[in-house]
């Protein structure tokens, strides 16, 4: 079984601009998740997907490999299916760019599903919401599960309610497919709930694949802002 991982890396960003350059305790943020991800001995590849020359140079200026990429793809997951085309990956992960935290832990929990189970699809992961504040939060994604920890939503507000469902997690946005579902994807349009909620994985669930959603305990930072660039920074340095 062949595993590649991704990231998807784009320099437009307008909460924190030129996101993945951004320097964090002295390295560049696509650095820290290109190092982290590399932790997984289990992929067969790790590359930078990018539309940017200068990410892709400042890859290849820390060793790592980088593949151009188009600049109109709607979503980090359409970017990865193209960088993935003639890689002949079994499983294709779709590692963010902008996670400085990730490390083998997460990938393998991540990752395993699709090794134990051939109707999985995709998988993506889930973690316990801090406080509420998070889970009525529309910049924190949810996710629905099942008994079996099996995807039924997601959405950015799932209710005003003063209580977390036991069901509904916060969604932590990393994706493993099956190369034959990334491929649908890529074909598939964005529906209106899509670009509503603004959440890729909507597509997959409306494509009636099986999405399997396992938890992790650590937290993870994604970088948007600079107050997401002082967390790190704050947990970097209580290490």
């Amino acid at each position: 079984m062949k595993i590649v991982g991704i990231i998807p890396s784009r320099l437009q960003s307008t909460r924190l601009p030129r996101k993945p350059l951004h320097k964090m305790r002295g390295k560049f943020l696509v650095q820290w998740v290109y190092e982290g991800a590399s932790s997984y001995k289990g992929f067969d590849k790790l590359l930078v997907a990018t539309d940017s020359q200068e990410i892709a140079d400042v890859v290849h200026s820390f060793g790592g490999e980088a593949v151009l990429t188009s600049s109109y793809h709607e979503t980090g997951s359409n970017r990865v299916y193209e960088a993935s085309k003639d890689l002949n990956a079994d499983i294709i992960v779709n590692v963010q760019g902008d996670e400085p935290l990730i490390d083998c832990v997460v990938l393998e929990a991540l990752i395993e599903p699709l090794k134990k189970d051939k109707n999985i699809g995709m998988s993506t992961l889930k973690r316990k919401f801090d406080n509420l504040e998070d889970y009525l939060s529309p910049n924190k994604a949810k996710v629905l599960v099942d008994e079996q920890d099996r995807a039924l939503g997601f959405s950015r507000k799932w209710s005003s309610d003063e209580k977390i469902p036991p069901n509904v997690f916060h969604h932590v946005g990393l994706y493993a497919y099956r190369r034959e579902v990334l491929e649908e994807f890529s074909r598939c349009p964005r529906s209106a709930l899509e670009i509503k909620e603004n959440l890729e994985q909507i597509r997959i669930l409306e494509m009636d694949v099986p999405i399997a959603v396992p938890t992790i305990f650590r937290k993870l930072i994604g970088i948007d802002t600079l107050e997401d660039v002082q967390e790190f920074e704050r947990i970097f340095d209580s290490s």
